[in-house]
């Protein structure tokens, strides 16, 4: 919306049950954030270490 990149955690996050996380997770990758998961977000953070 105001051209911010979003990026959600997908395994580092929970709701009461599977089939809420899962519906969560679709709705949030329907135009809202980017999934990614944690190995992926450290594996990026430090490929940026000088």
């Amino acid at each position: 919306m105001k051209d911010f990149e979003v990026y959600f955690v997908i395994d580092a996050t929970a709701t009461q049950n599977e089939n809420l996380h899962l519906s969560s997770l679709r709705t949030l990758s329907n135009g809202f954030s980017i999934p990614v998961t944690t190995k992926k977000i450290l594996e990026e953070l430090e490929g940026m270490q000088p």
